[in-house]
């Protein structure tokens, strides 16, 4: 059997911070994972760049100018990138199993209409929908409540019919997972319930309309992440080289770079992940079994002497066997109960980490 691939695109508008959530997550669960006997590594590929956006992100939340407004020199995705790593699970029989998940991110400007990013979303199992949180509490209209620059910096709109062009027509069990990022300062003053209340008022109006028009659509979870932990929001600015306000940020003092909570959006993917990967597994090996009993059906009508004495001399049993081997079974029954326990054990350890006060869960 081929290693099963995960797909999972970074959904957001340009500079709202995809690949750099991507950079500080994907660490703080490796090492969740390690306690559970699985790694969560990346690639070689994937490997240095990753590496090197963590090292600016890092730079930046520990260095000592307090001043922290480069935070957002950071470029964003130019063309579409592919991010893979893999997740190994150890079983007891010493064998390995093994999930490939790719993460999938793309420049923002695409999701105005881009039909490349509508397939990739469309083939992709789960999205991260990344959401500046700055944006979203900052200087609050009066009639709305929603911070003034939501609405340009996180174009809610866009990406709303990005997803309905991706899921027009089809059936389709994605999930969606929305992260928060850029948070620190609302953790800080113990304003999360008023982050998930903004950000429900905000897109649960379209993410309804979109369950209306996808009914299969899995639940939408929500989750808020300090991407650089040592920083608190300063102010929006707005210059001639950068077209939209853009929000800095102050260091804290005597704080060095120490993210927080970015496990959070990858333990709801991963736990997805393993879900599926499980299915996909009995799907497989119940296709294996169904070959093996239209064989034996085929042979049975063919051949008259067989069938006459089919279930008397014990031929059924021989003739599995052969199909069995004949059709070069990749997995066994038993091996199948070994992955499906070690499989379910990381995924019941996964669960037991997700904490309910940690994700909104929105009533679609």
């Amino acid at each position: 059997m081929s290693n099963p691939i995960l797909k999972i695109t970074m959904v957001g508008p340009s500079r709202v911070g995809k690949t750099s959530l991507l950079a500080a997550m994907y660490k703080e669960l490796e090492r969740e994972l390690s306690e559970l006997g699985a790694t969560f590594v990346p690639d070689a590929r994937t490997q240095p760049v990753i590496t090197q956006r963590r090292t600016e992100l890092q730079t930046l939340g520990s260095g000592h100018n307090l001043d922290v407004s480069n935070i957002v020199s950071i470029q964003g995705t130019q063309d579409k990138r592919e991010y893979d790593f893999i997740l190994s699970v150890k079983l007891e029989n010493s064998r390995t199993e093994k999930l490939e998940v790719r993460f999938i991110d793309m420049p923002g400007g695409w999701y105005k209409g881009n039909q490349r990013a509508d397939t990739e979303l469309a083939e992709s199992n789960v999205s991260i929908w990344v959401v500046d949180a700055t944006a979203l509490m900052e200087q609050p209209e009066e009639e709305t409540d929603i911070g003034r620059y939501h609405t340009i910096i996180n174009d809610p709109e866009t990406i709303y019919n990005a997803y309905q062009r991706a899921f027009e027509d089809k059936h389709t069990d994605h999930l969606i997972v929305m992260c928060l990022v850029r948070a620190e300062s609302y953790v800080r003053e113990d304003r999360q319930y008023e982050m998930y209340k903004r950000l429900e008022k905000s897109y649960v109006p379209l993410l309804r309309q979109l369950k209306r028009q996808t009914p299969t659509l899995n639940t939408v979870e929500a989750c808020y992440v300090e991407t650089v932990g040592s920083v608190i929001f300063q102010t929006f600015r707005k210059t001639k080289d950068v077209l939209l306000p853009y929000a800095t940020f102050r260091k804290i003092q005597n704080k060095t770079y120490s993210p927080s909570g970015c496990a959070k959006p990858l333990r709801s993917v991963i736990a997805y992940a393993l879900e599926q990967s499980l299915v996909a597994k009995i799907i497989e090996v119940n296709k294996t079994v169904k070959r093996i009993d239209i064989a034996i059906e085929n042979v049975k009508a063919a051949d008259t002497l067989w069938n006459n004495f089919w279930g008397i001399w014990g031929f059924e049993t021989d003739l599995t066997k052969w199909c069995n081997i004949h059709n070069k079974l990749a997995i066994k029954h038993d091996e199948l109960v070994n992955i499906g326990e070690g499989l379910q054990h990381v995924l019941e350890e996964i669960m037991r980490n997700k904490q309910p006060s940690d994700y909104f869960i929105f009533n679609l």
